[in-house]
């Protein structure tokens, strides 16, 4: 299934004349139009509803907090909106768990690498990785489809008026990234502290029936073998530290399950509005 989408990819970017690397990392399915569809191990198109984003987005201005291939900031800039896009700097600033380094985020990009690429490298590096997986096929898209959406490339750590390039935007999306570091805190605190309006926060939380707010730990107990995910806060955690940090309204709004195209696999995602 994922290879034959992989292959029609990349015979319709050689139809159209486009000279594309084989090897590029898909996460995000998106329509480039003219029968082109990226080959990403995610496709939310059919869920976009379940997010309950503005239909008419014109005149606001949005934060897309780790976006990887790019398919929310396009859908932002597709309804109006004033888009910007974030990214690591740098794959030696991904969160590991204390003991690992970047050969081990190498080691587990080549494990998993049939599902995302067509073509696997023959020998990665931490730059290599990070061109394929997370710089060029953003950059890709967003030159085929026109939209020039700007890119800041800091770790969510690091969110100020001063790497952003402005005080605050009116929507911030954190999409399936606050499970991918070590802090979930400090990088939820960091990305609200950016927010004048609403906060959406849409991935897999924990479902125990506790009512007590609490973080799962989800990374395992070998050093060797994770997929760069640690914590899984349940609805409870989310309620209690957003009140916190100033937003007046918590809201589930909807919620699907998220299918991981190459083997089939879904988990149930959570889609969260906070409101100033």
């Amino acid at each position: 299934m994922q290879s034959k989408r992989q292959k029609q990819f990349y015979d319709k970017c050689s139809m159209l004349g486009f000279n594309i690397d084989k090897q590029y990392y898909w996460y995000h399915t998106i329509n480039l139009g003219n029968e082109l569809i990226t080959p990403g191990v995610f496709d939310f198109r059919g869920n976009i509803a379940k997010y309950f984003f503005l239909e008419n987005m014109h005149g606001v201005s949005i934060l897309d907090v780790g976006a990887a291939t790019g398919f929310f900031s396009f859908e932002f800039a597709r309804r109006g909106a004033m888009v910007t896009a974030t990214e690591l700097p740098s794959l030696l600033e991904l969160d590991t768990f204390p003991g690992q380094n970047i050969k081990d985020v190498l080691n587990k990009a080549t494990k998993h690498a049939s599902g995302y690429v067509y073509q696997k490298p023959e020998q990665l590096d931490s730059e290599l990785l990070y061109k394929l997986l997370l710089l060029e096929p953003f950059t890709f898209c967003n030159q085929h489809l026109e939209l020039k959406i700007p890119r800041r490339f800091v770790n969510i750590y690091n969110f100020s008026e001063e790497t952003l390039g402005q005080p605050a935007f009116d929507w911030v999306f954190i999409g399936d990234v606050l499970l991918h570091t070590i802090d979930p805190f400090k990088a939820l605190a960091s990305a609200a502290k950016m927010c004048s309006n609403t906060l959406v926060i849409a991935q897999h939380i924990s479902d125990s029936p506790d009512d007590r707010p609490l973080m799962l730990y989800i990374g395992g107990d070998n050093l060797e073998d994770d997929v760069s995910a640690w914590w899984r806060p349940n609805l409870s955690w989310f309620q209690h530290v957003l009140k916190k940090l100033g937003f007046r309204s918590i809201e589930v709004v909807g919620g699907f399950n998220d299918k991981y195209l190459p083997n089939g696999n879904s988990e149930s995602k959570t889609v969260i509005h906070a409101r100033r």
